[in-house]
């Protein structure tokens, strides 16, 4: 039989390494509780919280998603276990893109194809599977070998295919 505690006083804040407080009504805890917390906690019926792919570009967003094969589970979130345990070719061409933030979770794509995009620049340094890249068409500060040279060192020695 569950049983109902009462709260009169709660305070978890001066923890910084504290993430997720697992509760039983979160609105509730943020409506009433708000400022017993530190601002990077949060109040989740489900802790640890899962590790979400930050991709900002919305775009770049709806692409990974629509595809089954990366957005294992639908739920609107890249989870980083979907992001890590992807093995295939991301292809992402003419969606006008402007920031692939995130691409960096996919350590074992082979392939990325970004081409004719609005890209500014492009971080491939933990992507050290990639064999094919197509990033042409972009709007580089620069050349796009100093982009990618700029930034993955070892990994752009591997690349088999490059356009750009």
């Amino acid at each position: 039989m569950a049983s109902t505690v009462t709260w009169y006083i709660f305070d978890a804040t001066t923890n910084p390494l504290l993430t997720c407080i697992q509760v039983d009504d979160p609105s509730y805890m943020n409506a009433n509780w708000s400022a017993g917390k530190d601002a990077g906690a949060t109040y989740s019926t489900v802790c640890p919280l899962p590790c979400i792919v930050n991709i900002p570009d919305t775009a770049f967003k709806n692409a990974l998603l629509a595809d089954t094969l990366i957005n294992t589970n639908g739920d609107g979130e890249i989870q980083c276990a979907e992001a890590t345990s992807f093995t295939g070719v991301i292809s992402v061409s003419s969606l006008a893109i402007s920031d692939l933030t995130g691409i960096g979770a996919f350590i074992n794509i082979t392939g990325l194809n970004c081409s004719n995009n609005n890209l500014l620049s492009l971080d491939v340094s933990t992507n050290l599977n990639l064999v094919n890249l197509n990033c042409a068409a972009n709007k580089w500060r620069g050349s796009i070998q100093h982009q990618l040279f700029g930034s993955c060192n070892y990994m752009c020695s591997r690349l088999y295919r490059l356009s750009g």
